[in-house]
């Protein structure tokens, strides 16, 4: 959901540095940026790691809660170009389709809310429906199996090295929607196929495939 469906990573970046400025600390572009796709758990250990003991976790939370709330208030969440067309192109074709997210089911519910897309998907695989968060590949098999499909037919669009990882681990397809150079490096060889945007995918899907 978050980086693929919804912007809503520079919302989440945007809150965590207001929250640490608020506080007396200093939230630098790559540690934000090496949050993407990861679990909000894991996210707190590492700012503990980078910042110590004694950072205040607990007012550190409540206040990028509350920053978060209200900068989606004032300027929404933006959904990914494409994304509109492709649910299009998936319901037309009768392809079955969900969103697996590292985030809890009621955040995902909410910024599909915020979104406008509540109610999109029929089935929604959220971190706290499953015993481990991406890497780990239990999203993606819980999601197959919302499906009623094959793991080795199900197509898995990532924006993040860590999706990846978890699509690939779970047998999957793994396709990479980004245009950021680092993303890619940090996936290595692991993505089946790489693609700058959700309007790639379905140029892709509506051409057929082709050799590479």
């Amino acid at each position: 959901m978050d980086g693929l469906v919804l912007d809503t990573e520079p919302t989440f970046q945007i809150a965590w540095r207001q929250a640490a400025e608020d506080l007396g600390f200093t939230l630098d572009d790559a540690l934000c940026r090496s949050f993407s796709g990861r679990q909000y758990a894991d996210i707190e250990q590492t700012i503990m790691k980078r910042f110590g003991p004694d950072f205040p976790l607990r007012m550190f939370r409540e206040r990028s809660a509350e920053c978060w709330r209200n900068h989606v208030d004032v300027f929404g969440i933006r959904i990914k170009p494409g994304f509109d067309r492709l649910t299009e192109l998936l319901r037309r074709r009768q392809i079955p389709f969900c969103v697996a997210t590292n985030s809890d089911q009621p955040n995902t519910l909410e910024c599909l809310r915020l979104a406008g897309l509540e109610g999109c998907f029929a089935e929604i695989v959220s971190r706290d429906q499953v015993p481990r968060a991406k890497p780990a590949p239990d999203l993606f098999l819980e999601a197959a199996k919302c499906l009623n499909a094959a793991l080795g037919e199900c197509l898995v669009l990532e924006d993040s090295a860590i999706g990846i990882c978890a699509a690939r681990r779970a047998g999957a397809i793994p396709l990479l929607i980004t245009d950021q150079p680092e993303v890619v490096e940090y996936a290595a060889d692991q993505p089946f196929l790489v693609l700058p945007s959700l309007l790639a995918v379905v140029e892709l899907l509506e051409s057929g495939p082709r050799q590479s």
